[in-house]
């Protein structure tokens, strides 16, 4: 859709104040701002219940069939 050519950024060069504005402006609002799960541990963390869910999808599709 929009590659090369068609972009309508391309061949645009970003001056480098635009580029120091854009870096400082990230900065200030990762510093600022926290992630809600950062820090927890054990099951409190986010990725605590990814390791449980193991099922597999004849599993499922088996469930399905006999409707249990």
């Amino acid at each position: 859709m929009f590659s090369k050519e068609n972009h309508p950024k391309f061949g645009y060069v970003t001056s480098s104040e635009t580029k120091k504005a854009i870096s400082d402006g990230n900065k200030e609002f990762y510093r600022t701002r926290s992630h809600p799960t950062k820090g927890l541990k054990g099951i409190l963390s986010k990725q605590y219940a990814r390791q449980h869910f193991k099922v597999r999808h004849t599993t499922i599709g088996n469930n399905v069939d006999t409707g249990n």
